[in-house]
C-alpha cells in the first residue's frame, strides 16, 4: 500500500522517525486508514447515498412549497368567500328584518284594514245604487263578509297593541 508522507517527513533523523513510529503507532495507523482504497470507497458510497438523500429531501421541499402556495391560494379564496357569504348573510337578515318584523306586520295589518273598508264602503254605496234585486242578495253577502273580515282584523290589531310588542 502506498501511503504519502506528511509534509516535511525529510527533515526528520532516522532515530526521530523511528521515535515517531514506535511512540505514535495508533495515529499512523488511522493515517494510513485514510489512503485505504476501500476505506474511499465507502467514503464515497456513503457520500453518493446522502447526495440523493439531500436530492429526495430537495424535491420533498419543493413539493412542500408547491403545496403550501396552493394551500395559500385556497385559503385566500375561502376568505372571499366567506366574506361574501357574510355580507349575503347581512344583506339577507336585514331584508327579512325589513320584510318580517313585528311593525311590518302591523303596518300590513293596517293596510289590510284600510283596503277591507274601502272595499265594503264601495259595496255599500253600489247596494243603495242598485236597481237589479237579484244582485243585491249577492252584493249583501259580499258586504257581510267584508265587514266581518274588517271587524275581525280590527280586534287582532287592537289585541296585538294591547299585548306589546311579540318576544322572540
Amino acid at each position: 500500500m502506498n501511503v504519502p508522507l506528511p509534509e516535511n517527513t525529510t527533515l526528520l533523523s532516522n532515530n526521530d522517525l523511528h521515535d515517531l513510529i514506535n511512540n505514535h503507532k495508533k495515529e499512523l495507523s488511522q493515517y494510513a486508514k485514510l489512503y485505504q482504497t476501500d476505506n474511499i470507497d465507502s467514503i464515497i458510497k456513503q457520500t453518493e447515498l446522502r447526495k440523493d438523500e439531500l436530492l429526495s429531501l430537495q424535491d420533498k421541499y419543493s413539493q412542500l412549497e408547491t403545496n403550501k402556495i396552493n394551500l395559500n391560494k385556497e385559503i385566500n379564496s375561502l376568505r372571499v368567500l366567506y366574506e361574501q357569504y357574510s355580507t349575503k348573510w347581512q344583506n339577507l337578515d336585514t331584508l327579512f328584518k325589513q320584510e318580517y318584523s313585528e311593525n311590518v306586520f302591523k303596518v300590513q295589518l293596517k293596510r289590510k284594514l284600510s283596503d277591507i273598508n274601502a272595499q265594503s264602503a264601495t259595496l255599500k254605496q253600489r247596494i243603495f245604487s242598485i236597481t237589479d234585486l237579484n244582485q243585491l242578495d249577492d252584493l249583501l253577502e259580499q258586504y257581510k263578509d267584508k265587514r266581518k273580515r274588517y271587524h275581525y282584523s280590527r280586534e287582532q290589531l287592537a289585541t296585538w297593541e294591547q299585548q306589546g310588542t311579540l318576544k322572540s
